[in-house]
């Protein structure tokens, strides 16, 4: 019904060969906040590094416990950056020098919230309101990337190459009208 309440007796029966469901979209970081590890109020997850390492060194997150994700191929791609992290934690290779990423004119939220310069990497972010003919602007390097339109609801990915991050003390993200 409205209230969301079951209604008895109109359960049908439909066959499927598969059912998939997308539950829990909220992240549920009790025992991240328990540990004390930094928590964004934009995300409600995590503030971590380009390898998904939180606030405490060698523990990682990735998915919807980080930020709410748009499909489940973000997902992996951050699990497969948390565990390209965990190896390097555990070989004692870490990067240690971490840049900070700051959200700009119209960002609501981005991450990684740190990144070392010392590899190519995927900026994720939401802006606060739709835009149409974007430009996605990181004024520390002098780079823009067009989108047809950029939404609240949607995650914006920006792949940005090693020798475009290396040398810098911070990056902002910020997204005007590109008229």
């Amino acid at each position: 019904d409205e209230s969301f309440r079951a209604i008895k007796n109109s359960e049908k029966e439909i066959d499927c060969d598969t059912v998939a469901l997308a539950a829990g979209l909220v992240p549920n970081i009790g025992k991240l906040r328990e540990a004390d590890i930094d928590i964004d109020s934009a995300t409600n997850g995590p503030v971590v590094n380009e390898y998904m390492e939180t606030s405490l060194p060698g523990i990682f997150v990735a998915g919807n416990a980080l930020a709410i994700n748009d499909y489940v191929d973000y997902a992996a791609e951050q699990g497969e950056q948390a565990a390209i992290g965990a190896h390097l934690f555990i070989e004692g290779n870490m990067p240690s020098d971490w840049k900070p990423i700051r959200k700009g004119e119209n960002i609501r939220l981005v991450f990684p919230h740190h990144i070392s310069g010392g590899r190519d990497v995927k900026i994720y972010a939401r802006v606060k309101k739709p835009v149409r003919d974007a430009v996605v602007e990181f004024p520390e390097i002098d780079k823009r990337v067009r989108k047809r339109a950029v939404m609240p609801g949607e995650m914006i990915i920006v792949n940005l190459k090693k020798q475009e991050t290396a040398g810098i003390d911070e990056l902002t993200v910020r997204c005007a009208d590109g008229n």
